[in-house]
């Protein structure tokens, strides 16, 4: 039997030199089996706990970094008094460790909710990829609604298949884009909370590939993408000239004004309502479209300041408008708000087609009328905002948007001048 190591005191620990490079100095302290104090030839020092079991040697057990404190020589003692209990019992101190942390890490996940993550979630994708308030209105509502009524308040490492079923399949195939949408939200906000739960080997419930496409069929298989509704091109004289009428008496409908705002520049439905009398440059016939911001929200310009040219009834139309003091607003509702209700204007009037409708009914007459397709899609606002064909593609055409915005303006407001 080997002989008991003498059961040092911190004063005497403290006594010792330390060794010369290269190696270590482990001594025994005494009071425990197995129990050493570390020393390295710079002169730090740590704890470690050295056995045998099962007849073999094994990995010294690491115990942390040491400490004067003759209250920390106590604790360590006792931890080591503790593994040798185990050892006796027939139990590898090292593996007890392993399954005590893997304990202390499932309760730990337990209380690691979906719920919890989904906020986290949210908070980091607000002012990132969620520029805008509405696009975090509308990530919220979607968890709100069909999300967290299952998996609330569920533990993140406990989410199966099943679950995200639950919440998918009853709207897969009537609300296609929404579930599409809510599944990929879903398994962003898992595989953070798998991640926080240091769980990240744990397959993913709300992935697709080889798990819930098993289930659900391929989004473009139930769901067929529908483009707003448009009116033709060749009846928007005659529905401008309803328009116009439908504002009477004159300036009594400002959501009739923007929406002939929008017919004549282009623009998108949010954008235009959005208009700031800074974004207007009256002498050069010139509306700014800033990048979305907190400042400026629900822009679609990305990162790029967008002109567009002003016909002069867009002008006219803009000039009208009276400056309110409580807003930098150009449209306004007559009570002062922001203008919502224009997207059912057209119906109203006996037209088949939504207000975001009449960006296909510019591009489509423009197209029919010789127009290059660059210079219409431009006036549309559509252009590389990334990568390679970016960097080179910078010639914003204002010339040629200028003299085709002119031409639409006159064909689409020829009934309305004939009186």
């Amino acid at each position: 039997m080997p002989a008991r190591a003498s059961e040092l005191t911190v004063r005497q620990l403290e006594a010792i030199k330390p060794p010369k490079p290269p190696s270590d100095l482990r001594k025994a302290v005494g009071g425990a089996n197995g129990l050493c104090i570390n020393i390295k030839p710079s002169g730090s020092r740590s704890w470690l706990f050295r056995y045998s079991f099962a007849g073999k040697r094994q990995t010294p057990i690491a115990l942390g970094s040491y400490s004067r404190d003759v209250n920390s020589l106590s604790a360590m003692r006792e931890v080591a008094r503790g593994f040798n209990k185990l050892i006796k019992e027939g139990i590898d101190p090292k593996l007890h460790l392993k399954d005590k942390q893997k304990a202390e890490l499932f309760k730990k996940a337990q209380g690691i909710t979906f719920k919890v993550v989904a906020e986290e979630w949210i908070k980091h994708k607000s002012g990132g990829e969620w520029k805008t308030a509405r696009s975090v209105s509308r990530g919220r509502q979607y968890l709100s609604d069909y999300a967290l009524p299952v998996l609330g308040n569920m533990a993140v490492i406990d989410i199966q298949v099943d679950d995200i079923l639950k919440v998918l399949k009853p709207i897969w195939e009537t609300k296609t884009p929404t579930a599409e949408r809510l599944r990929i939200y879903l398994q962003a906000i898992i595989a953070r909370g798998l991640h926080s739960a240091k769980a990240m080997n744990q397959a993913n419930a709300a992935a697709w590939k080889d798990n819930l496409d098993f289930y659900l069929k391929a989004p473009g298989d139930v769901h067929k993408t529908k483009h707003h509704p448009s009116v033709p091109w060749e009846d928007m004289p005659q529905f401008m000239k309803a328009l116009y009428q439908f504002d009477n008496p004159k300036g009594s409908r400002p959501e009739a004004q923007c929406l002939a705002v929008a017919v004549l520049c282009g623009t998108r439905s949010g954008a235009t309502t959005l208009m700031e009398w800074d974004e207007v440059d009256l002498d050069k016939q010139i509306w700014t479209v800033p990048p979305t911001s907190d400042e400026k929200q629900r822009r679609k310009s990305k990162a790029l300041a967008w002109e567009i040219p002003l016909s002069e009834e867009a002008m006219r139309i803009i000039k009208a408008q009276p400056r309110l003091e409580r807003t930098t607003r150009v449209f306004n509702t007559l009570a002062g708000g922001e203008i919502y209700d224009m997207a059912a204007i057209p119906r109203n009037l006996g037209f088949e087609g939504v207000a975001h409708g009449f960006r296909t009914t510019l591009q489509n007459w423009g197209k029919a009328n010789g127009y290059p397709k660059e210079v219409r899609d431009l006036s549309l606002q559509h252009k590389q905002t990334t990568g390679v064909d970016a960097a080179y593609d910078t010639e914003m055409l204002l010339p040629q948007r200028t003299k085709l915005m002119n031409a639409y303006m006159e064909y689409v407001m020829s009934e309305v001048t004939k009186g």
